[in-house]
């Protein structure tokens, strides 16, 4: 059943209903196109709080898929988890870094950079404990 793409968005979230979050992560791995982004994000926030470096490219591969015009917000509800990951590893510089080649790929976007900074300062409204639109 695992090994079946259809089955493997049930099954991780059974398996992260019953706490099984290093099972859930072993299933999703092949199939992480497949559990959609919710699920996605759900497997991610179960995962980071003891692999916080596990969910460190999954959250920046989201950020940039969601760096297009009309999804600019979205992009910066996943900073915070991604950051939580980062401080989980006591990593600031790759923070920064992180940051610094997020702006320097985006450099054309001055919209996004603008949301970016004023995400940075504090202006932009936080999101819930996911990232997810509040």
């Amino acid at each position: 059943m695992a090994a079946d793409p259809q089955y493997a968005p049930n099954l991780v979230i059974a398996l992260l209903t019953e706490n099984r979050i290093d099972a859930a992560w072993a299933t999703a791995l092949p199939h992480h196109d497949d559990l959609g982004e919710t699920g996605l994000l759900d497997l991610l926030a179960a995962r980071a709080p003891t692999h916080p470096a596990d969910v460190l490219e999954p959250y920046r591969q989201l950020i940039e898929d969601h760096s297009d015009k009309w999804r600019y917000e979205r992009a910066l509800k996943l900073l915070p988890p991604l950051h939580a990951a980062h401080r989980a590893l006591g990593d600031d510089d790759s923070w920064s870094q992180y940051l610094d080649d997020l702006r320097d790929h985006h450099r054309i976007r001055p919209t996004f950079l603008r949301k970016l900074a004023a995400w940075q300062d504090g202006t932009s409204r936080p999101p819930d404990r996911r990232g997810r639109l509040t």
